[in-house]
């Protein structure tokens, strides 16, 4: 059984979300509305959620409505009266223009060209999504003997020049796990791996439950030729519906998670693994919504971990 959690902290304004409110105009006007979008999301095989609002948004409903947009990739808020987020009034008059998302002819509300509006509005704000990196320092290092995040290669360790990559692609970059940091990264915001959990995963899933509406890029401590180009690469297969996306080097079906992009609607994939017992990451491969792909050959050599003296002896 899950751990019961504190409540989340650092929320995204629902106006950053992918949630829209589609108010005013007869209810049944506004259920056919709905059930078209949420025909062409399901077409674009993508999640949505209905909430029916009956009552003014108080602080329950906002956090009902959190909790909606971190499981599904687009939230529907029905009501007759207008919110004070983003929303389309579909009435002829002009009450619901405060937050009202554009404007629009109702013969284009007929058509259905309002409703492809829509579903480009919610891919756009899926994407909006703020991205920070994670680097995974809470590993054992048993074959190497001493912690693979401290080794120095031409005047810095490698996880200085970790957070050094990622901060140029990144808005933010954290340390999951409890090594040592150096001096030059004192400052940077440390968090501990999930209790009761060993391996990546509990690194992983340390940064999805820290801040819950922030998407990540996540990188092991000794991935020494990782670079730039890698995270542009990954970054690039962002869409909205992929909710991960992870590296097949060779094409054969071995993913590799520890250099790889975690939206944070992949919170739910990876509890479900914790909850089933696991431990193992790579079992979001099959998962719908996660994506794999296979980097240019030029880039692989950035997921080459280094384990052991010998293969730091053939690395250097």
């Amino acid at each position: 059984m899950r751990e019961k959690e504190p409540a989340p902290t650092g929320l995204l304004p629902l106006e950053a979300l992918p949630l829209l409110g589609i108010c005013g105009g007869e209810t049944a006007h506004r259920r056919a509305f709905i059930a078209g979008v949420t025909a062409k999301c399901e077409a674009l095989h993508l999640s949505c959620a209905v909430f029916k609002l009956q009552a003014p948004v108080t602080k329950k409903v906002c956090d009902q409505l959190h909790v909606l947009c971190r499981q599904y990739d687009a939230v529907l808020v029905e009501s007759e009266l207008p919110v004070l987020f983003h929303h389309l009034w579909l009435n002829d008059t002009d009450r619901g223009n405060t937050g009202q998302l554009f404007t629009f002819d109702h013969r284009e509300l007929a058509n259905g060209s309002v409703t492809d509006k829509v579903v480009e509005w919610l891919g756009r704000r899926w994407l909006d999504a703020p991205v920070w990196g994670c680097v995974l320092v809470g590993g054992k290092s048993r074959r190497m003997g001493r912690a693979k995040h401290l080794i120095r290669h031409q005047g810095k360790t490698w996880l200085e020049r970790t957070v050094e990559v990622l901060q140029h692609q990144t808005e933010k970059v954290i340390v999951s796990g409890a090594g040592e940091l150096p001096d030059s990264l004192a400052e940077l915001d440390q968090i501990a791996d999930v209790e009761g959990l060993a391996g990546p995963i509990a690194g992983i899933l340390a940064a999805l439950r820290y801040k819950p509406e922030v998407s990540w890029l996540i990188v092991a401590c000794d991935l020494p030729e990782m670079n730039e180009q890698a995270l542009q690469w990954l970054l690039s297969r962002r869409r909205i519906g992929r909710h991960a996306v992870l590296a097949d080097l060779e094409g054969n079906g071995r993913v590799e998670p520890l250099l790889a992009y975690y939206d944070y609607r992949c919170r739910k994939a990876v509890e479900d693994i914790v909850a089933a017992g696991s431990l193992r990451i790579n079992r979001l491969q099959g998962v719908p919504g996660v994506f794999i792909d296979q980097p240019p050959a030029s880039l692989r050599r950035c997921w080459r971990n280094i384990n052991t003296p010998s293969d730091l002896a053939r690395h250097r």
